[in-house]
């Protein structure tokens, strides 16, 4: 679909006043297929933060739920503002919204997926949902009062090897 997208608008394509390639029928049909993701991601995780417990995941539900809505809306959006900006400033517009949208929702995955305690909340709701084994030494590293992530500081322990 986006192959057909990029082949109209190489060879069919009129810069002088077009608003762009998704004026088409593949174009739209692209705008639809975002927007039904969108919709299909936003239900599972309403679902999904719905039935969870953990705070942690829940918190992660919502990262995620903001972050899908930026990436998926944002190409509606640029259609919509395609044809309400000025053919002078349209390309400039919607270059800086794709750029900026995309800026956004990389910055907030880096933030939200950093490594964390997150992974430990997981791996302890799989054990407790019996989906899992616990790992010989978990239990420990949940307990320690030292462990830190790698990403809170300078003042976290130095791991030393015994010799």
């Amino acid at each position: 679909l986006t192959a057909l997208c990029e082949l109209r608008d190489a060879y069919f394509h009129d810069t002088s006043s077009a608003l762009d390639m998704y004026a088409s029928v593949p174009g739209l049909l692209r705008v639809f297929l975002s927007l039904a993701l969108f919709a299909i991601a936003a239900v599972a995780l309403v679902e999904t933060y719905a039935k969870e417990e953990m705070q942690d995941l829940r918190q992660l539900y919502l990262w995620l739920l903001l972050i899908f809505t930026i990436h998926f809306c944002t190409l509606p959006l640029q259609v919509i503002l395609a044809v309400l900006v000025s053919a002078w400033w349209r390309l400039k517009v919607i270059t800086f919204i794709g750029l900026l949208s995309r800026v956004i929702v990389f910055t907030m995955l880096m933030v939200s997926l950093r490594p964390s305690r997150l992974d430990l909340s997981i791996m302890a709701r799989l054990e407790q949902d019996n989906l899992i084994a616990p790992e010989s030494g978990q239990e420990e590293m949940l307990e320690a009062e030292d462990w830190r992530s790698p990403l809170e500081g300078d003042d976290a322990p130095d791991a030393t090897v015994a010799e």
